[in-house]
């Protein structure tokens, strides 16, 4: 695992793939927000495969700022987290499914900048987890602020 959180930001990676032995990731208990897995500005991503061994994170895991990534295809084996899910500003995103493994977080939260993510995705999202019994809220807040903006509680 990883101590301290981890921050994937790149725009020339290409693949995960190096990742694969990766179990679980420890945020930082300092910083904004309560780092744990970050993939953000990853611009040549189209999925997040590699990362299917991940099952794991303490904080919170944030989506951000990839403008090529269509799926979450490689978090097919995260199952908790002990923050959110926060998924923002990935243009290109078509498919959520690879989350409804998780059993345990505190929301998959949905804001703006995810043009192509249809509602019905969101849905089948909210849907499959609830069947499952995860305790994992679902919320679509389109055009709430970012996690990053000033004055937004990270409660």
């Amino acid at each position: 695992g990883v101590d301290g959180g981890l921050t994937l930001a790149s725009p020339l990676v290409t693949s995960l793939s190096p990742l694969a032995s990766l179990t679980s990731v420890q945020g930082a208990s300092y910083g904004w927000p309560d780092a744990g897995l970050q993939v953000q500005d990853m611009d040549s991503l189209i999925t997040l495969d590699g990362l299917q061994s991940l099952s794991s994170v303490i904080g919170d895991v944030t989506i951000e700022w990839n403008d090529s990534l269509e799926s979450l295809e490689g978090l097919e084996g995260l199952s908790e987290t002990s923050g959110k899910v926060h998924i923002l500003n990935n243009p290109a995103l078509m498919g959520v499914e690879a989350l409804s493994g998780l059993q345990s977080c505190s929301g998959v939260v949905f804001y703006e900048g995810n043009l192509s993510l249809p509602q019905c995705a969101v849905d089948a999202l909210s849907d499959a987890l609830a069947s499952e019994g995860a305790s994992c809220p679902v919320s679509a807040d389109w055009l709430v602020d970012t996690p990053h903006s000033p004055g937004m509680s990270t409660n």
